[in-house]
């Protein structure tokens, strides 16, 4: 309880009752985004002042061109919107974030990840949460951490327990997948032929890949009846949202089946990248994700974005923008 005092101290807010105890520039009163004091003009002339005095006396109402006099025009309308009584109701307090006042562990956690959010800075580039979420879930590894007695070694090769380095970087088939693939590495011996596999599956969906936007700059995405497009059979339509203002950006898919009716749709977002581009670029690349879990290895990818079809007809392009 008391290392989450300074979490706790960041959502009181100073309930006004009679004004009496709260002080105008240092108590947290005004309701903006966060509990704070009021804003003034410049130079305060009263350091002293409580927000009783705020009040025309005999009404309990806020006193307006005083008001105006003291504060930024920002936070006048904040105070006019606090309730006043014209009982003599002592002042108290209250948590923020949620309509009881009464503080929960959910708002609290939303408001711990909010300030983690503001505090570390913003990265650009891909997003790889997603994989180190999955590096994770290995089955024997995690199932051996928990005190399940189960065999740790390796299906695939069988020569070292399971866990997530051995896995990625030490098992000698994943060697190989990585020797075999585009990205340079070291070369070893290579005593199993299943990473040709991978890699020749991972070619082949990249040729259909390439096929599916050829098809895409021949027929426009377009979002309305399925029945009434062209291309028939399974469709996947992305988008990105991406705000130069906002600290993250969105990710969504629509796919259907134009022959079956099936319709599935997700959503997510991550920290914001360097562009408009590159989010509608990882709304791609997160469908294309989606879709081999649930099996469909031949859709048609559509977006309303031309570049995103070069830059996946050109591959080199994106790789350049993942190292910027």
């Amino acid at each position: 309880m008391v290392s989450a005092r300074p979490l706790v101290n960041k959502g009181l807010i100073k309930r006004v009752g009679s004004g009496n105890s709260i002080s105008v520039w240092e108590d947290p009163w005004i309701p903006a985004s966060r509990p704070r004091p009021a804003t003034g003009h410049g130079a305060n002339f009263y350091p002293h002042l409580w927000v009783s005095e705020l009040m025309t006396p005999g009404t309990s109402t806020w006193n307006l061109p005083l008001l105006h006099q003291l504060f930024d025009s920002e936070d006048v309308p904040i105070i006019l919107g606090i309730p006043t009584s014209s009982t003599t109701r002592p002042d108290s307090m209250g948590w923020f974030f949620t309509k009881s006042g009464t503080y929960t562990v959910k708002s609290g956690y939303i408001l711990a990840q909010q300030s983690l959010d503001e505090a570390n800075p913003i990265k650009y580039g891909p997003d790889i949460s997603p994989l180190q979420a999955y590096t994770w879930k290995v089955k024997w590894a995690r199932l051996r951490s928990r005190g399940i007695q189960i065999d740790p070694q390796c299906v695939r090769c069988g020569m070292a327990p399971e866990t997530v380095n051995h896995m990625l970087f030490e098992c000698p088939p994943a060697l190989q997948v990585w020797a075999l693939s585009p990205i340079p590495t070291a070369l070893d011996h290579f005593p199993t032929g299943d990473p040709n596999d991978i890699i020749n599956h991972a070619a082949s969906e990249a040729v259909a890949c390439r096929t599916a936007q050829e098809k895409q700059e021949v027929t426009p995405a377009l979002v309305g009846d399925p029945a009434e497009l062209s291309v028939k059979g399974e469709i996947c339509q992305i988008d990105g949202s991406w705000k130069a203002t906002d600290p993250r950006a969105g990710l969504g898919w629509y796919n259907f089946n134009t022959e079956t009716g099936e319709k599935l749709m997700g959503t997510c977002n991550l920290r914001r990248g360097i562009s408009p581009l590159q989010a509608k670029l990882e709304a791609l690349v997160w469908a294309m994700q989606c879709m081999l879990r649930q099996k469909k290895l031949t859709i048609v990818f559509q977006t309303d974005c031309s570049d995103v079809v070069k830059m996946v007809s050109k591959p080199e392009e994106w790789q350049l923008l993942q190292q910027d």
